[in-house]
């Protein structure tokens, strides 16, 4: 949001869901420390990067649900994986991951 001015994820998410009445939260997850862009990582790297940046900004709204995870592009999947992670970590009953391009 900060670089292009929207939330490309939101986007896809809201396409993605369309007429179904699921919620959509963006501000569900929020960073816990600034983070270097992982594009300008190796893949070793990034994972290392991510780790413990994430956390649930309201963890009642995952407990015991399953949450769905909308990311723009994938690469070594370390930034979902560590959201999985912090929804897991929250109470999260399942996560699942969709992306527009890997």
């Amino acid at each position: 949001m900060r670089q292009r001015g929207f939330n490309q994820s939101y986007l896809i998410a809201r396409a993605f869901v369309g007429d179904r009445e699921w919620p959509i939260e963006p501000h569900l997850l929020r960073r816990t420390r600034r983070t270097r862009p992982q594009v300008e990582l190796h893949a070793d790297q990034r994972a290392a990067n991510v780790r413990g940046a994430f956390a649930v900004s309201r963890p009642r709204e995952v407990r015991g649900r399953r949450v769905l995870v909308v990311d723009d592009v994938v690469t070594t999947l370390s930034t979902v994986d560590e959201c999985a992670r912090a929804l897991k970590e929250a109470g999260a009953a399942e996560v699942y991951v969709v992306a527009a391009a890997r």
